[in-house]
């Protein structure tokens, strides 16, 4: 069965089907299930071991997720770092805010890694974010949600 009629993979298909996925989830159930901030923190810290296990990969893949060597989330000094901290911030903020539409973290670190951003020349939300641009990613995905097609 075919959710939409357009060509499959193109940005359209992909709104039209989370916007159906949502629907429909709300509808059965009422409310998003959102993995809390909290969930990948630890000692007041963003804990890379919970991120990286909550998404089911490892320390050094997360890191090069982050844009950070693998030394930066394997050394307790290294995690304390403030660069360390707003790449990890970054990352979760954006899977988070995306997450009620796929309805995991898995799948929204999916999209995260591998789905081009139209108006960012084919990067995807990763790319943006190891480049410092976080903040585009996630006015991106807030005007998506206001109906502004970028």
């Amino acid at each position: 069965m075919k959710i939409c009629p357009t060509q499959p993979g193109s940005m359209f298909d992909l709104r039209l089907y989370l916007w159906a996925f949502d629907a429909i989830y709300r509808h059965n159930y009422g409310y998003e299930i959102v993995m809390s901030m909290e969930a990948y923190v630890s000692e007041g810290m963003f804990d890379p071991r919970r991120i990286a296990t909550t998404l089911l990969t490892n320390a050094d893949d997360l890191a090069r997720t982050a844009g950070l060597g693998k030394d930066a989330i394997q050394r307790a000094v290294r995690v304390r770092q403030p660069r360390t901290q707003k790449r990890l911030r970054e990352l979760v903020e954006v899977l988070n805010k995306v997450e009620p539409r796929f309805g995991s973290a898995l799948v929204a670190y999916g999209w995260f890694r591998s789905e081009p951003l139209p108006g960012f020349s084919g990067q995807t939300a990763m790319q943006l974010v190891q480049a410092g641009r976080a903040i585009d990613v996630l006015e991106y995905i807030d005007a998506v949600d206001a109906g502004v097609y970028a």
